[in-house]
């Protein structure tokens, strides 16, 4: 039998977690309040790591010793009384882990009365093939007493990269900027250091090799028609085209910050945008969605500069808007906000209460959009884009414009699927990756033309076909058993 993918239980979205935390000394919580606060200045700028904390801690009955327990956010800690915190059960016992996780995030889901926008968005981006974390929900407690509920969220870190690479031997880098700042990718020069207060490299701090992310920058700024060998274009427009038809507030084109970067060194050798925080979503009464280069930031405007990519762009919007209608959300929302309705009503840490988490679904609250209200204004927005195009949700959504025309069929398949380059894309060997809707690869192989693979021991449900060679790049999405 297969070992497990990491995180499988732990991130089960099934059902409500139970966290417990149980302090080693007196006034635990105060001591982290102390932490955070003393790792900002005077003007909210962060001026050193926030510091761990030990504690002890059982999730779901299983116990772990001498974990590491810090706050952290910035307007999500700043704006709430529910203080998000980070979990480290590495951080004092080395190797120590659990479900084979080293790290976990709880968030506490502010500025969002459902606590479902976090979940729905990453969810979401997993089903369009992004490489996204997996969350699910707890209850937590600290020497017993009742924390409230929160989101369980997965770190990105070498494990996550595992999961979703089979690989964590490139170079992972996270934005991180002095108190709310972002950072749009600018050129600063070949000095690594130019950098630091921009973006953190998260993993290989032992090597400090910044050049394949000098070399990224590079490209995109002195050239740009070279960027989708450095940087998988088509994955980075389908989330920025996800942020756009949801609201993002927070996200690289707003405020350049929520984003990181993987280079798959093992893989197409490409980077790879990982997006991140999702609670101020679906939240906006006149949604814009811009193919106009001029309105947005470095990346996208470079990007956007190429129509083809525009076309790409749109396209991926026909697709999104598939998820944003009430065949597709209404059953998540009405069996998630079901499941977790019960941890809130006791919850006295909440930034809401329990009437609003109820009406949040369906109305404005405290000038939070409502989010099905919110989703049929994004499916008339993308209407609107795509009404002053040439582009149709009829036409080829899932295809890189006059580059990629990888076929799978059948589709939903019961046994065998026939994977096919009808484009004539690829130019000698390529290679290809299935991952389940999770990120797990389930199979790696070496392919030319035309292949068959055996899907019947698969799990009924979604699959993601990664491939790449001759130059190009893709995913496609398949089903497996029903439709």
């Amino acid at each position: 039998m297969a070992a497990q993918t990491p995180g499988a239980a732990l991130f089960d979205d099934s059902f409500v977690h139970e966290i417990r935390l149980t302090s080693y000394f007196p006034n635990l919580w105060d001591t982290l309040t102390t932490n955070y606060l003393f790792s900002y200045n005077f003007n909210q700028q962060q001026i050193r790591d926030i510091p761990y904390a030990p504690a002890a801690i059982a999730i779901d009955g299983v116990v772990r010793d001498s974990v590491g327990l810090r706050h952290k956010g910035f307007n999500s800690w700043w704006s709430s009384s529910k203080k998000p915190l980070k979990v480290d059960l590495n951080q004092y016992i080395s190797g120590q882990k659990f479900d084979k996780e080293k790290k976990f995030n709880l968030h506490n889901g502010a500025s969002d009365p459902t606590m479902l926008r976090d979940n729905l968005c990453y969810r979401i981006l997993r089903e369009l093939g992004i490489k996204a974390p997996r969350t699910a929900f707890a209850a937590v407690y600290l020497d017993d007493q009742y924390m409230g509920l929160y989101r369980l969220v997965e770190q990105v870190d070498n494990t996550f990269l595992d999961v979703n690479y089979g690989n964590h031997s490139g170079n992972l880098y996270e934005q991180h900027s002095p108190g709310s700042g972002g950072y749009d990718l600018a050129w600063l020069g070949s000095d690594p250091a130019a950098y630091t207060d921009h973006i953190q490299k998260v993993n290989n701090e032992t090597a400090n090799d910044w050049s394949d992310f000098l070399n990224f920058l590079q490209v995109l700024n002195e050239n740009p028609a070279a960027l989708n060998t450095v940087l998988d274009v088509p994955e980075f427009l389908t989330v920025f085209a996800f942020d756009q038809a949801i609201g993002n507030f927070d996200f690289y084109n707003t405020t350049g910050r929520n984003y990181a970067l993987y280079r798959d060194a093992a893989g197409d050798g490409r980077f790879h945008w990982l997006p991140w925080d999702y609670n101020l979503t679906w939240n906006q009464t006149n949604l814009h969605l811009t193919v106009n280069p001029d309105e947005t930031s470095l990346l996208v405007k470079t990007i956007l500069t190429d129509t083809a990519w525009q076309r790409y762009y749109l396209e991926q919007l026909c697709t999104i808007k598939d998820y944003l209608a009430p065949a597709y959300l209404d059953p998540i929302i009405t069996h998630d906000s079901a499941m977790i309705r019960p941890y809130l009503v006791n919850d006295s840490f909440s930034d809401y209460t329990v009437s609003q988490f109820d009406a949040n679904f369906n109305s404005k609250v405290q000038s939070i959009s409502g989010l099905k209200p919110y989703a049929a204004i994004a499916r008339d927005a993308i209407d609107l884009a795509l009404a002053h195009s040439d582009v149709s949700c009829g036409s080829s959504g899932t295809d890189e414009p006059n580059r990629t025309f990888i076929r799978i069929f059948p589709n939903p398949a019961q046994d065998i699927i026939h994977i096919v380059d009808a484009g004539g894309t690829l130019t000698g060997q390529g290679r290809f990756i299935i991952r389940n809707v999770l990120g797990a690869p389930m199979r790696a192989d070496a392919w030319q033309g035309q292949t068959d693979v055996d899907v019947s021991g698969y799990a009924p449900g979604v699959y993601f076909l990664e491939w790449w060679g001759g130059g190009a790049s893709g995913v496609v999405k398949f089903v497996v058993g029903v439709n």
